[in-house]
């Protein structure tokens, strides 16, 4: 928290900021106030739009980009520590909680303290976890409510109570980035399967379903549209140049950071020390996002891959 970053700046932390801000004055679509104050017609409204935004639902309005979970966080930190420290301890706060749960998860699996220990301290080493870690965006707290999500389904097997809880840390993941939808994958192997179990995963995420269409709603003027697609995102996922991305993600995952935890993470496929179910959830979990960080087309601009860190930090 002491070198984490306390300003902001660029469309990703501006833009969870002001988004934040609205929330707080209970105004999601509103106007540009540049536009009235210069008495400017509506084709003008682009130009005008802070980064982070795009036009919203009704005429002379914008509405933020991203989804609602981060800043909902920035809002509460701010509602408890003010504008000046809130927004900027979210992230720092998250990681730290990140690595008690990576070494809760690992225990629950099976691994003895130390090993699990190991684990924590090889994601706190992480480069990429830490430069998200000290920054006001959206990747620690991802991975954060992504391991939660994890470890109480995890929990369900011994208590069926947990999955409730494992319904609301995974609606709390969807609305912080809605990509953690893969993450039903990982989390049905961690389940325990009956139906009293699924009713109450079930049940935890509701009122998380609940926000993420009532912010649509008011954002962008239907429940189930997105910040993301009101721009197209989705266009930019193709199987186009698969391999091409496929040899750079190798690479950028063995030669630029270390080739153990690729290796680790296939290597769990041939141990039988562990469990069918949790070899499978092992697998899935970082292969569901492996494989949609592949439909993601590199940027024009330099050939760098779009969404790298997005796709491997949860």
């Amino acid at each position: 928290m002491r070198y984490s970053y306390y300003s902001v700046w660029g469309a990703d932390p501006s833009g969870y900021a002001n988004a934040a801000r609205s929330l707080l004055e209970r105004r999601i679509a509103q106007p540009p106030p540049a536009l009235d104050h210069l008495e400017l017609p509506d084709q003008f409204i682009a130009p005008f739009s802070p980064l982070g935004y795009e036009i919203g639902p009704r005429p002379r309005t914008i509405a933020p980009t991203y989804p609602v979970g981060f800043p909902l966080h920035i809002a509460a930190a701010v509602l408890i520590a003010g504008w000046k420290y809130g927004p900027f301890l979210v992230s720092p706060l998250a990681a730290v909680l990140s690595l008690a749960l990576i070494y809760l998860v690992g225990t629950e699996l099976g691994l003895t303290r130390g090993l699990a220990v190991a684990g924590a301290a090889i994601l706190a080493l992480n480069p990429t976890f830490c430069l998200h870690a000290i920054q006001p965006m959206s990747d620690a707290l991802a991975a954060c409510w992504s391991l939660a999500a994890i470890l109480t389904a995890l929990l369900s097997r011994r208590r069926e109570v947990w999955s409730l809880a494992a319904g609301a840390a995974f609606g709390m993941a969807f609305l912080v980035r809605p990509t953690s939808i893969l993450l039903l994958i990982p989390i049905l192997l961690s389940l325990r399967l009956n139906p009293k179990t699924l009713l109450l995963f079930f049940l935890g995420g509701l009122p998380f379903a609940g926000v993420f269409c009532a912010y649509n709603t008011a954002a962008y003027g239907r429940p189930l549209m997105t910040g993301y697609a009101t721009i197209r995102t989705q266009d930019l996922v193709t199987l186009n140049d698969f391999t091409v991305r496929f040899r750079h993600y190798i690479y950028w995952l063995t030669v630029t950071m270390s080739p153990l935890p690729l290796l680790g993470w296939l290597g769990v496929a041939l141990d039988r020390k562990v469990g069918l179910r949790d070899r499978a959830l092992l697998i899935a979990w970082f292969g569901v996002f492996y494989c949609s960080i592949l439909a993601t087309p590199f940027m024009r601009s330099g050939g760098i891959p779009g969404s790298c860190c997005r796709g491997c930090l949860p």
